[in-house]
């Protein structure tokens, strides 16, 4: 975990150069926060926004112990 309260927990990476995701702890808000990678800049803003076809930022949590969360990520055109 780092020094600013993060872990990478799982990776996604396509069989195309693009995107990438990364779904990494935040321990200050205890929350998964999942992260775009290899795309532009307003795309991550989008992702981040949940807007324009983008969504999947922060994921679902469907239980407190086990923390268990649902994840689903969507670009536009593309769902994961």
């Amino acid at each position: 975990m780092t020094e600013t309260g993060y872990m990478v927990v799982f990776e996604l990476d396509s069989r195309s150069t693009s995107p990438r995701f990364i779904g990494r702890w935040d321990q200050n808000e205890e929350l998964l926060d999942v992260d775009i990678l290899g795309v532009d800049k307003k795309a991550v803003s989008d992702f981040r926004a949940g807007k324009n076809g983008y969504y999947g930022h922060h994921p679902l949590r469907i239980s407190e112990s086990p923390r268990l969360f649902q994840i689903e990520i969507n670009i536009p055109e593309r769902k994961y």
